[in-house]
């Protein structure tokens, strides 16, 4: 599989110095539309209660397919695909180790979650909405998701969505 050119399918809908609300991690869901498309890095933010001049926050992304309603109880599902900082309330870019393909028929989930539970930081996201899509381009569809307080524990009621970027390249000879 090649790779053709850079894309980036922007679902910022909240400005990073302005974002208010966060948890230690936010699972969500990516379907590509017509062609499968290669992911190869998020863009996101982190917050922390301890605001500016606090330390960047480990975080590790992950990954996993199937629809995100089935595979948040299967923790052994998830495999990790990247690792980085994200940086309390500023642009904070973490590229996957491997890049993830995602083909239109099947749905992909990314979870990515700071390293420490109970810290008072983040991952940023935007505020509740109805469940669907939160962002999408011509190439790409972002569910809302479920952010977590840890790994294994999941909200059940709200839908958030992912406040960020999404870097890819359409997949060639597919």
């Amino acid at each position: 599989v090649g790779m053709g050119e850079r894309r980036v399918l922007n679902a910022r809908a909240m400005p990073y110095n302005a974002v208010t609300w966060w948890a230690y991690g936010l699972a969500f869901e990516v379907r590509a539309k017509t062609s499968p498309v290669l992911i190869t890095a998020l863009e996101t933010c982190a917050v922390s209660r301890y605001g500016d001049g606090s330390r960047p926050i480990e975080c590790t992304v992950h990954i996993c397919e199937g629809p995100l309603d089935l595979r948040l109880s299967q923790r052994h599902a998830w495999i990790e695909a990247g690792r980085g900082f994200l940086t309390h309330r500023q642009a904070s870019r973490i590229e996957l180790a491997n890049s993830v393909q995602v083909r239109p028929d099947v749905s992909h989930c990314i979870y990515i979650a700071t390293d420490h539970v109970g810290s008072g930081k983040g991952v940023a996201f935007g505020a509740p909405m109805p469940v669907g899509v939160s962002s999408e381009n011509s190439d790409l569809q972002i569910f809302a998701g479920h952010f977590s307080t840890r790994f294994d524990d999941f909200s059940d009621g709200g839908w958030y969505p992912f406040n960020g970027k999404l870097e890819y390249n359409m997949a060639q000879g597919t």
